[in-house]
């Protein structure tokens, strides 16, 4: 007989992704909007996961099937974690130097996505980006930011939380320590889990953007798979044509 385990994880990443689709659909709308309408002004929009795993989803927008081509990923070294080594998500002062490398400029829009939404670089490029007025949207557990200790190490030194700082906030409801499975015989968790509900939410911002233009008879720049035969020169012909303003392509 198979262990509980699989069930009980499949249903707590349900919970979280159920409670994004009854609760968060009108910020991820707007969200979305905001969105379509800098791709209409033919505007980078930047995407910053601010460090260890929270990188994993800001590259589910970049140069992935289906995504538009406007965004620009902000990913200094040191920010995933393989590269971590040493961490440079606490490292106060380095938002405003990305922000900096990666010309995010006054009137742009940034998606800032972190899970915890309390260390320093996460919290740093929401005041940065309030300082430079630009538009932000951040997406990160409420729940998470407010339940875990006043004192962790990890907290930016203002004690400050994302959800209280960007222009639009979408809650991923992922649990404080993320981990959402019991294992009583040592009172320790495991089944880290917020990456499902945080990818739901940059796929659901992108392709409800993506349809909001075409509904207006605006045909955006989106990769087919480069896994097909029809994807290889689309993709080839598009990232000609963006090379040049996105730092990654």
């Amino acid at each position: 007989m198979h262990s509980e385990l699989y069930g009980k994880y499949f249903s707590g990443v349900i919970d979280q992704m159920q409670l994004v689709v009854e609760e968060e659909i009108d910020k991820i709308e707007k969200a979305a909007s905001w969105l379509a309408d800098e791709v209409k002004q033919d505007k980078i929009v930047h995407v910053y996961g601010t460090g260890g795993h929270n990188f994993m989803i800001a590259c589910e927008l970049f140069t992935r099937a289906g995504s538009l081509l406007n965004y620009n990923i902000i990913i200094p070294g040191g920010t995933p974690c393989f590269e971590s080594h040493p961490t440079t998500e606490n490292l106060p002062g380095l938002a405003a130097k990305a922000f900096d490398y990666y010309r995010v400029r006054a009137g742009d829009l940034i998606l800032i996505i972190n899970v915890n939404g309390i260390n320093s670089t996460t919290i740093d490029s929401a005041l940065e980006s309030r300082r430079r007025n630009i538009r932000s949207i951040g997406i990160s557990s409420r729940s998470f930011a407010e339940n875990v200790e006043p004192d962790c190490a990890n907290r930016h030194p203002s004690g400050q939380n994302l959800h209280d700082l960007v222009d639009l906030h979408i809650d991923c409801h992922t649990p404080v320590g993320d981990m959402i499975l019991d294992l009583d015989k040592i009172n320790r968790k495991t089944g880290a889990s917020s990456t499902f509900p945080l990818a739901l939410i940059v796929q659901l911002i992108n392709a409800r953007a993506i349809e909001m233009l075409v509904d207006q008879g605006i045909t955006p720049d989106f990769y087919m798979s480069g896994n097909t035969k029809e994807g290889v020169p689309q993709g080839e012909e598009l990232t000609a044509k963006w090379f040049s303003r996105i730092k990654h392509l």
